[in-house]
């Protein structure tokens, strides 16, 4: 459960790439750029605290840089909602004996450990894929 950093290096960049035919101004940039910042900020502090892994702070930090603060809240929503659904079904699964034919897939084994955390990039990339559609530059490429 390991998000490389090149992921989000590589959305950073995509970011920065695709500014001009976003039709942010100058302002709009160092608005996403201070909405991603903040969230890195918020994103050390979960992770200082033990309530969310690196890879996924600096995930949020760069889903957060694509959304702005326009979008932000709703972000934020999705994420905490998807990552509660999330960790219902994964105490659910871990609350059952694995059949046989899981015991052979690491994976499967490796998310029914409870020392194991939860995997909350699944909720952060879900929650980066509803927000997407109302985004400006999501409009403007539909359009």
């Amino acid at each position: 459960m390991t998000i490389p950093n090149r992921v989000s290096v590589v959305m950073v960049a995509g970011f920065v790439l695709l500014c001009p035919f976003m039709g942010l101004g100058w302002e709009g940039i160092v608005s996403h750029f201070g909405a991603g910042a903040a969230m890195l900020l918020a994103g050390i502090v979960m992770f200082a605290f033990g309530l969310l892994g690196g890879g996924d702070a600096k995930l949020f930090a760069a889903g957060a840089l694509w959304v702005g603060f326009d979008h932000l809240l709703e972000f934020i929503y999705y994420m905490t909602l998807f990552g509660g659904l999330l960790t219902l079904a994964l105490l659910w699964y871990r609350s059952k004996l694995l059949p046989y034919f899981l015991l052979k897939q690491r994976w499967a084994v490796h998310l029914h450990d409870p020392k194991i955390g939860v995997p909350y990039g699944v909720a952060i990339a879900a929650a980066g894929l509803v927000v997407y559609p109302a985004m400006p530059w999501a409009v403007a490429l539909s359009g």
